[in-house]
């Protein structure tokens, strides 16, 4: 209409100046006309400026490119449109913006139609200038037929995005998926369908009201799987359409397995199975549980139910993890309101799925007999009735004490001869009855004991104040004392030049020369005695402090008188025999003692003198160590390189 009515108003303004001019001419003199420049001129260039002689691409594509008008009467309009055949389309009419511009550039831009793919058409353009002179040009267009991308393609993965065609599951358990569509031409829909027993129902729409068309979408699906009462096939399907129509179909197969219900079992020590238990009031008795949850342990709850009531009386949640197997034990307190009425203990468990199963037993409670309480004395695992050790040391050991009325107090102490000396006494603290306890105790052998008859005395007592005495002998031997033996020692008459090794160190058999002390003065302390010839003593042994004392051994022999430490070594004579020496152990330092105690002193207590060969000597040193010599050799008198060859043994 619009164009209509700008043609007539060009019409009447033409026909308006006709009449003008016509009177102008009858009434006046001849006029001449004004001059009227050119018509105007169209060309095209493309993008990039180059001269355009037609319009290519494919269907559905755009392009953009130049008309330049040049009107020398001004530019002020242009109208065009697309032609094929027998059919136009107006597009678009631009008017000039109330300039004179004789030069006009317009970019414009063409979508090639997928209805004119393969056909001949022209784009027609109409320009008009101010002087409503009208030019006509045409611009081929070639729509060429446009090539699809490829189907859209449907990827399903496992959570990781690993892919799969086939799962099997149990039921209820949720599958997660990673579903992956790529669609070229960009998706138009994604619909996943659960198909059941030949029933097909969607369960999943995309883009779900979206408009927007994307080329590659991934969605993390989780699926319930259902509830079936055995092991059954389903198929998730998947369809995925793009913008052109183009499909593409994928399926899931889905093997579900039913879940397996947990079960329970109450049994006893044995792995019987328990149909009742029995007990006196208050009594304690376990009751094993066995329980299987295939689909993983959540709960074991336990009730007492009555005639009358119900209550709950212990329960255990699951501690972690999903266990399929529980070994667990309740322990039941029998009621005293239960006593000659009925009562059932139920057990129910609960696994990680919601299924329950249960297990039931009968609950006997009979009047109750006290009981005096119990005790046992352990060792190393083992029951013992004595205590056996040497005196001085000391030994471990535990009472047990079971009370089934609930222990009170303990008191335990040494008896001898019918005389008691109590040790400890130790008192229940906790408010709750403890029917069973462990004391672990100690107790250390005195030397008073040896060889008489003792025991340990435990009094226990319970809650209605009954008393048990339990009695542990305790034996004391005398302790080992070790024996260091030396089969040859020799020592030499001393020389006056301090050079000949004439004393010893009885705790290590080590012999010493005077030098050597001398050089070494702290060493002073090591020395118990020393060996020395003389006319008045014959072959003697002698203490430093004697033999520093005595002028006729110190001066005319060796003088030790500047030792910081002279040990005062006593000796005394035995009657031991060769044989009753050897036959001393190495543990019987007690023997050495009791000889050098029976022994026979010597004048000079610090000398023993005229020794003779297979003579056995007792002796005590500074440091109370007791020892025998028995002489085995001797060899001259007091000249260089004269010598006693003796055994030893001392308590080391």
């Amino acid at each position: 209409m619009n164009t209509q009515r700008k043609y007539v108003r060009s019409l009447l303004q033409i026909a308006g100046l006709l009449i003008a001019w016509l009177s102008l001419s009858v009434a006046c003199d001849p006029v001449e006309l004004p001059q009227i420049g050119p018509s105007p001129m169209i060309t095209f260039t493309d993008s990039l400026g180059e001269t355009l002689l037609g319009l290519e691409g494919e269907a559905s594509s755009s392009t953009s490119f130049t008309p330049h008008i040049t009107a020398a009467n001004g530019f002020q309009s242009l109208r065009y449109g697309i032609v094929s055949g027998q059919d136009s389309t107006f597009l678009e009419e631009i008017l000039s913006e109330g300039t004179n511009d004789t030069l006009v550039s317009l970019l414009l831009s063409y979508t090639f139609q997928d209805s004119l793919a393969g056909l001949a058409a022209f784009l027609s353009f109409e320009t008009t200038d101010q002087e409503n002179q009208t030019t006509h040009t045409t611009l081929p267009v070639t729509t060429l037929i446009r090539e699809l991308g490829a189907a859209p393609r449907i990827g399903i993965g496992d959570v990781e995005g690993e892919p799969i065609s086939e799962i099997s599951i149990k039921e209820q358990d949720t599958l997660s998926l990673t579903l992956t569509v790529e669609a070229v031409e960009g998706l138009a829909s994604f619909l996943i369908s659960e198909e059941i027993d030949g029933d097909s129902s969607q369960i999943y729409s995309y883009p779900d009201g979206s408009t927007e068309q994307d080329t590659l979408i991934v969605i993390h699906y989780q699926y319930v799987v259902p509830r079936v009462d055995e092991e059954q096939q389903i198929a998730l399907r998947f369809f995925a359409s793009d913008v052109e129509g183009q499909q593409d179909e994928a399926s899931l197969t889905i093997h579900i397995k039913p879940l397996v219900p947990p079960t329970i079992v109450l049994q006893n020590a044995e792995g019987n199975p328990l149909t009742e238990i029995e007990g006196e009031a208050l009594d304690w008795d376990t009751v094993y549980v066995e329980i299987s949850s295939p689909e993983g342990y959540s709960r074991t709850d336990y009730w007492q139910i009555t005639a009358n009531d119900s209550s709950l009386i212990a329960y255990e949640w699951a501690t972690g993890g999903g266990a399929v197997g529980i070994a667990t034990a309740l322990f039941y307190n029998f009621d005293p309101a239960l006593v000659d009425h009925p009562a059932e203990l139920h057990a129910w468990v609960t696994d990680k799925k919601g299924q329950i199963a249960s297990a039931s037993l009968d609950i006997i409670t009979k009047e109750r007999v006290p009981q005096v309480p119990v005790g046992s004395v352990t060792q190393n695992g083992s029951i013992v009735t004595e205590i056996e050790g040497n005196a001085g040391t000391t030994t471990n050991f535990t009472l047990s004490v079971t009370a089934r009325e609930g222990y009170t107090a303990m008191e335990y102490g040494l008896l001898v001869e019918e005389a008691y000396t109590p040790i400890n006494s130790f008192t229940r603290t906790d408010e709750a009855p403890v029917r069973s306890k462990n004391f672990e105790l100690s107790y250390t052998f005195v030397d008073s004991l040896v060889d008489v008859d003792a025991q340990l005395r435990f009094i226990i007592t319970d809650d209605v104040g009954q008393t048990t005495v339990e009695l542990l002998d305790v034996v004391t031997n005398t302790p080992p004392r070790p024996v260091a033996s030396f089969p040859s020692i020799t020592l030499f008459a001393p020389s006056p030049f301090g050079d000949s090794k004439s004393f010893i160190n009885v705790a290590t058999g080590d012999t010493y020369e005077p030098n050597e002390i001398s050089a070494t003065p702290e060493n002073s302390s090591l020395i118990d005695f020393g060996y020395v010839f003389t006319f008045s003593n014959n072959w003697s042994f002698a203490s430093p402090l004697y033999w520093r004392n005595v002028v006729a051994i110190n001066d005319v022999f060796v003088d030790i008188s500047g030792w910081p430490v002279l040990n005062s070594t006593t000796f005394r004579s035995t009657s031991l025999s060769q044989a009753e020496f050897v036959a001393i152990g190495d543990n019987d330092g007690l023997a050495l003692k009791s000889n050098y105690e029976s022994g026979i002193d010597t004048p000079d207590q610090g000398l023993i003198n005229d020794t003779e060969v297979g003579q056995v000597i007792a002796f005590q040193t500074a440091k109370g160590k007791h020892g025998l010599l028995h002489i085995i050799e001797i060899n001259g008198t007091f000249q260089v390189d004269d010598n006693i060859v003796f055994a030893l043994k001392v308590e080391e």
